[in-house]
């Protein structure tokens, strides 16, 4: 795991890459989080993996998947995990435990749960291809799919309320920030939408390589792809600002705020991490 540090103040776009090799994984690192101190990775080969961030030091590793993990979240004390073998898994963070397996996934749909029941609450159709990426913000849901499109839903009712269409190629991630909806695709190129009118604002272009992971934070944009770098945008003009470059694909990253002065306001750096494959041979 290659770290990425800024020492410059809120608004510089100065960053500047550390060669520290904090974690080094035995399989592909398909998504992860950092919380708590802690690193949380799903991995290709179905099993999930806490780090300790400091030290580097595996944890624990979860296992029940049949499939690869896909999508992580860690909320609650407990870790939810989705994998290619159309379940989602709830897993009590301090012992590990497998607490329950969500089953009823089909192509296409999204599915809305009671976290302590597991009952399954609400069924949204309307894509035509695979779900692959989900955010929630104001009451809406958004969902980017194999299709290309973008649909935005009314958690409550679970009406579809849009659909938008600019994307070549399948949706990647989203991202909801600032009133602006941001989305990467295998066409190579992020878009910025208007939320509430659905208007495309922008298209963001610079990868040559299908887009894998979005992050707003730090009144930037950060985009990983697969042609091995990682780019950081200006939010409001779109100018690209920097280019890190990698030794392999970019399957996932985060941004993790770190506060350098006693003042929460004027003083702080951030550093992104990037998880990467370790190779046999």
């Amino acid at each position: 795991m290659s770290s990425l540090k800024s020492n410059a103040r809120i608004g510089s776009s100065k960053i500047q890459p550390l060669n520290r090799l904090l974690i080094k994984s035995v399989d592909r690192i398909n998504c992860w989080q950092i919380v708590d101190g802690k690193v949380f990775g799903g991995s290709y080969d179905g099993t999930i993996l806490i780090w300790d961030i400091d030290s580097g030091t595996e944890l624990k590793t979860l296992e029940g998947h049949t499939a690869s993990v896909t999508c992580l979240q860690v909320a609650y004390g407990k870790v939810f995990s989705a994998s290619r073998d159309n379940t989602i898994r709830i897993w009590d963070i301090d012992s590990g435990e497998e607490l329950n397996a969500l089953e009823g996934h089909t192509k296409g749909t999204i599915r809305i749960w009671d976290i302590d029941s597991g009952e399954e609450l609400q069924v949204l159709v309307g894509h035509t291809g695979p779900v692959t990426c989900l955010q929630v913000a104001d009451g809406k849901i958004f969902s980017g799919s194999y299709d290309g499109t973008i649909r935005i839903w009314d958690i409550d009712s679970g009406e579809e309320l849009q659909v938008l269409v600019g994307h070549t190629g399948p949706v990647t991630c989203l991202q909801v920030a600032d009133g602006k909806l941001f989305s990467a695709s295998h066409d190579n190129t992020i878009r910025v939408w208007d939320i509430d009118s659905g208007e495309e604002l922008k298209v963001l272009k610079g990868h040559t390589g299908l887009v894998t992971c979005l992050r707003v934070a730090y009144g930037k944009l950060f985009s990983g792809s697969w042609d091995k770098t990682i780019r950081v945008w200006d939010i409001d003009s779109g100018k690209e600002l920097k280019v890190l470059k990698s030794e392999d694909w970019v399957n996932c990253l985060q941004v993790v705020m770190e506060r350098f002065s006693a003042d929460p306001v004027t003083e702080r750096s951030g550093y992104g991490i990037s998880i990467q494959e370790k190779r046999s041979g």
